[in-house]
């Protein structure tokens, strides 16, 4: 419903403020308990034993160890051929693969021979479920071991992982390492892979066209009959713009830009030179704009909006700033006024869609949270304010390349980031899943591009030190 035409009624390639879509790809955010999940391991038995005994001995042991709160070890190969060994249990476990103390480590060749039978390691369990005599006393009473005729074997003690792993190469490196793990594409820290994937590809074919669209709302001008306390776009706020996308009828139903410098007539002040070094007003942010609108939107549905009749207020007098106040705004505002594509019930942003050009703040990002969005795409790392992103804070640096302003975006400044990743928290009672559009680096990508030119002449934009 709102695509390509939506750009071409508020702006035209021509035009030197518009922003056409540019390529990128889904960055997905990492939370604070993927971060803080470090190799943990924890000590467990293993015993050498024959392949053709190796079941009948582990369902003995289950019965055994049923009772214990012993650790899942489902992310853990339970039997594991000689070969497969790490090179360091290998070479620990050398005289009993080869049958002789003189033999220097086995190799696939040597660990077999004709006459032995085909041996196995079996892991058995964490050393703290059960002790070394009371296992070996169990395995005593088991075939082979039980005919007195094959003495029991030797237990050994290795170090496992904990975690299960939550990628591929983690598990190889854990498997190299330690012994050998799983991955069986699960996370529990954070959302699934799969579900990841699949929104992945849903977002993937629309995503740049909507990233778009916050954009050159960000740089729109303001309409001819808003009266504000501006005199120009810069003094009306900064350049961030937000775009709030219904995914069921693939449209956007708002889109607002940042006006937290432009007042009400009651509230009118003119700007200080120091106007954009404060947080001006908080409630203007783009993201509380955009939702305002939503919410606008809903009321006027049902009959309960106090909005005057005409689609375009024709003043700014509310402290909020949710009237439509640029001509993007406008054209989303009039779209969805003819379709009433706002009208579902419940939660104001349930199962919509939020782009961004920067990372929200922890008054903004509170914001999302509560008005139940299902997903989040933004593209500019705000370090020092932005509440979505985990891996800043405690010294941990994100390496991802980034669209971003050099100035305010250093290795120091995202190692002293704040690091909440309000998006997926146990403790509180929604979730969702974010992702930051990080764009290709082509001809056609600048990154300062979202900042006026005049702003950066003047050296006023220092984006690290607000709030988005």
């Amino acid at each position: 419903m709102l695509h390509t035409s939506l750009f071409e009624s508020a702006g035209s390639p021509q035009d030197p403020t518009f922003n056409p879509p540019r390529r990128g790809k889904l960055v997905p955010l990492k939370t604070k308990a993927e971060l803080a999940a470090k190799l943990e391991t924890v000590d467990a038995y293993v015993v050498q034993i024959p392949a053709k005994f190796a079941n009948a001995i582990l369902i003995s042991l289950q019965d055994v160890l049923s009772s214990k709160n012993e650790m899942s070890m489902s992310h853990l190969r339970r039997f594991v051929k000689p070969e497969y060994l790490p090179l360091h249990i290998k070479d620990r476990l050398a005289p009993a693969l080869d049958g002789s103390s003189e033999k220097g480590p086995s190799t696939p060749e040597t660990e077999q021979t004709p006459r032995s039978p085909r041996l196995l390691h079996l892991l058995i369990c964490t050393t703290c479920t059960i002790s070394p005599s009371a296992l070996r006393a169990h395995l005593a009473l088991q075939p082979p071991y039980s005919t007195k005729a094959v003495p029991p074997p030797e237990i050994y003690v290795v170090s496992v992982p904990v975690n299960p792993p939550i990628s591929e190469d983690i598990a190889s490196q854990w498997s190299a390492s330690h012994w050998p793990t799983m991955y069986k594409r699960s996370n529990p820290f954070g959302p699934h892979p799969s579900i990841i994937s699949r929104a992945e590809d849903e977002l993937l074919p629309t995503a740049a066209t909507w990233m778009a669209l916050a954009e050159r709302t960000a740089l729109d001008q303001p309409l001819d009959d808003i009266t504000t306390a501006a005199t120009s776009t810069a003094a009306m706020g900064l350049p961030i713009g937000a775009t709030i996308v219904d995914p069921s009828i693939n449209a956007a139903v708002a889109t607002a830009r940042d006006f937290r410098f432009a007042h009400p007539p009651a509230l009118s002040q003119e700007p200080t030179s120091n106007a954009h070094t404060i947080s001006g007003n908080p409630v203007a942010h783009a993201t509380l704009r955009a939702i305002e609108m939503v919410a606008h939107h809903r009321q006027k549905a049902h009959g309960t909006s106090s909005a005057a009749s005409s689609p375009r207020p024709r003043r700014i007098v509310s402290i909020f700033h949710n009237a439509p106040a640029t001509p993007m705004e406008q054209a989303v505002h009039d779209a969805v006024e003819r379709t009433q594509a706002v009208l579902q019930s419940g939660y104001l942003c349930l199962g919509f869609d939020l782009y961004l050009t920067h990372e929200p703040c922890v008054m903004c990002a509170m914001a999302v949270l509560h008005s139940r969005f299902r997903r989040v795409v933004f593209t500019r790392r705000m370090p020092k304010t932005g509440a979505l992103v985990a891996d800043c804070a405690s010294g941990s640096v994100d390496d991802t390349p980034t669209d971003v302003d050099p100035r305010s975006h250093s290795k120091e400044d995202q190692a002293n980031g704040l690091g909440y990743g309000l998006f997926w928290q146990p403790r509180l009672n929604w979730k969702l899943l974010a992702w930051q559009w990080v764009y290709e680096l082509d001809e056609h990508n600048d990154p300062d591009d979202i900042v006026s030119k005049e702003e950066l002449a003047d050296g006023r934009f220092i984006l690290g030190d607000v709030h988005a």
